[in-house]
């Protein structure tokens, strides 16, 4: 054996050996013994923790922080398939992410899960949360495993924590208030999700691509629904709002392809650019008497809406905002009404009637573009003559009704 072998072997029954450094040296040794060939971690304590087997089955406990450094000996260990961790408040930073393979994990008295503590544990079937109250950024991400979760005492979801967990079919939210962004994006399998009332914020992208999900009830807390927050949903079919939401982000239900029934509550007084494009088979909508804003492209592409009803609240249409809506035969436009975008209304081919209210001060270019079978349009003398004489071109027909020059009659009441 060479004289540094054999030095290196000195040196390690020195440690073994030293009381000054047995509290602080067993999570070193440990690993030193897989470097050396032990496949199997020897079990000890280390800074209050302590690590016992039984069976298929390990436990951590203590108190403070579950380390990285006290579980990564113990990583390579195939036969575990069920993790248990006790009395410990904070469970660190990428402490179990990658490689692990057990099976079901149960915490207790755990207040926080660290960002990446369990990412990619591919095998994870089960988890009991215990009394866990936040979970940190892509703390379970791409546990593709993992069917059920009961949320129970947790208050704040991190960002991608539970993205692209491919076979997740259940989610009960518990008590929880802030949902981050991507939070369950890609979770394939999902079909049903009730969100609380204690929900504050469903964050950007928050069950994006979800393409199994076929209905949502959000509660009565929630006040924002971030930018594509169900965005390419494709089985959902009915959307309940509660009556706390006062705005719908940019592109939330954005590619819902077969959503054919939306109760929007009592409070929303924005909807997005694109929030509802491409319903393709959304019939009615009914905007809430709190509705104040109506963004760009917001149901642009909802094929087959035929009736529609604009509040009195609705002061701005978005450009684009009903374009290309082929089964919209009729449309009136309150008296609140100051702004119609461009193309707002335009490629609406069964159009036939239009009223605009007495307060439009504003009507873009091509807004009803293409209205081939429009034939009347009901106007106030005094909002012709105010649109008259703010538009840049010679005549009303000429931009904002381009396609229809030939059956447009205007009546002036």
């Amino acid at each position: 054996m060479s004289s540094s072998l054999k030095s290196s072997d000195k040196t390690l029954d020195l440690l073994r050996n030293s009381s000054a450094c047995a509290s602080g040296v067993s999570t070193i040794m440990a690993a030193l013994d897989i470097f050396q060939g032990n496949p199997t971690p020897t079990l000890g304590s280390s800074s209050g923790t302590s690590v016992s087997s039984n069976g298929d089955t390990i436990t951590f406990s203590g108190t403070g922080t579950l380390d990285k450094t006290t579980v990564d000996p113990y990583s390579s260990d195939k036969n575990i398939k069920n993790v248990i961790i006790n009395g410990y408040e904070f469970i660190d930073y990428y402490a179990f992410g990658y490689g692990w393979q057990f099976l079901t994990l149960t915490i207790d008295s755990v207040k926080t899960i660290g960002d990446y503590a369990f990412n990619e544990c591919e095998s994870l079937t089960t988890i009991n949360l215990g009394s866990v109250e936040s979970i940190g950024e892509y703390a379970f991400n791409e546990c593709e495993s993992l069917t059920t979760i009961n949320l129970g005492s947790v208050e704040s979801i991190g960002e991608r924590a539970f993205y692209s967990c491919k076979s997740l079919a259940t989610i009960n939210l518990g008590s929880v208030e802030s949902i981050g962004e991507y939070a369950f994006a890609v979770c394939k399998k999902l079909e049903t999700l009730s969100i609380p009332d204690s929900v504050i914020t469903i964050g950007d992208n928050a069950f994006s691509e979800c393409t199994a999900l076929k209905e949502i009830t959000i509660g009565n807390s929630v006040t924002t629904i971030g930018e594509r927050a169900f965005y390419s949903c494709k089985r959902l079919t009915t959307i309940s709002i509660g009556n706390s939401v006062t705005s719908i982000g940019d592109t939330a239900f954005m590619y819902c392809s077969i959503l054919t029934t939306i109760n929007l509550g009592d409070s929303v007084k924005t909807i997005g650019d694109k929030a509802f494009m491409y319903c393709l088979i959304l019939t009615t909508i009914t905007l809430p008497n709190s509705t104040e804003t109506i963004g760009e492209r917001a149901f642009s592409g909802c094929e087959s809406l035929t009736e529609l009803a604009i509040p009195d609240s609705v002061t701005t249409i978005g450009d684009n905002a009903f374009a290309v809506c082929k089964s919209l035969t009729e449309l009136a436009i309150p008296d609140s009404v100051t702004n119609i975008g461009d193309n707002a209304f335009g490629w609406c081919t069964a159009l036939t009637t239009i009223s605009i209210g007495n307060s439009v001060n504003e009507i873009g270019d091509n807004a009803f573009g293409g209205c081939t079978a429009l034939t009347e349009v009901i106007i106030s003398d005094a909002t012709a003559k105010q649109l008259n004489s703010t538009w840049s071109s010679p005549s009303p027909v000429s931009y904002s009704f381009y396609g229809s020059t030939y059956t447009v009659r205007f009546i002036l009441p």
